[in-house]
């Protein structure tokens, strides 16, 4: 059995640490800062160069940032956004601007983002339920196959505190070969 890389919260050392953290502004180079609608929100980033170790099947670049970002779609329930599309980048340029208040916005929607929280990596189990990077979607009951998965987000995850009314997890799949992260895709799925 191959293993995934857990996502757990941390403490946070600050912008100018260049460490992996979820929610608040985002530190990005400058060709990506004006890239984003209103309707996205920073997730995290992750240095690529913290969790190398971790990616014994060299699936993700051993080298640079990878940015996650979520669209909101249009889909409500109880007007809380239930449906989100990934907008990821990945980039070899050392990030230099923070883009202060970024998440503002969302603030009213999703009370927590604006908080950036650290990230700390562990090995876990290829079908662990939390949020991870790579690995297999927790107990996959539908017919066709999955693609390759990218991200588990764990909405069940009390330290994460990230949309808990979805109740349930949010897999990222890889885009195809030529655009692995801008060509994501994304499958919610409810407890």
């Amino acid at each position: 059995m191959s293993q995934a890389i857990g996502l757990k919260v941390a403490p946070f050392e600050g912008y100018g640490s260049r460490k992996s953290y979820f929610f608040g502004d985002p530190i990005l180079p400058i060709s990506l800062v004006d890239k984003f609608d209103d309707e996205t929100f920073f997730f995290g980033m992750i240095n690529l160069k913290e969790i190398a170790s971790l990616d014994t099947e060299g699936k993700l670049p051993h080298e640079g940032f990878l940015y996650l970002f979520l669209h909101l779609l249009d889909s409500f329930e109880d007007e809380c956004p239930s449906h989100f599309a990934p907008v990821f980048f990945y980039s070899k340029v050392e990030p230099t601007h923070v883009v202060d208040d970024f998440n503002e916005v969302f603030l009213e929607t999703f009370p927590n983002i604006g908080t950036p929280k650290g990230m700390a990596f562990s090995a876990v189990p290829e079908d662990a339920m939390g949020t991870k990077l790579l690995g297999v979607p927790y107990d996959w009951n539908y017919e066709n196959k999955p693609k390759e998965l990218l991200l588990t987000i764990s909405h069940l995850d009390e330290e994460l505190d990230f949309c808990a009314y979805i109740d349930g997890l949010s897999y990222v799949f890889f885009g195809p070969k030529e655009n692995p992260f801008g060509g994501a895709t994304m499958f919610l799925e409810r407890s």
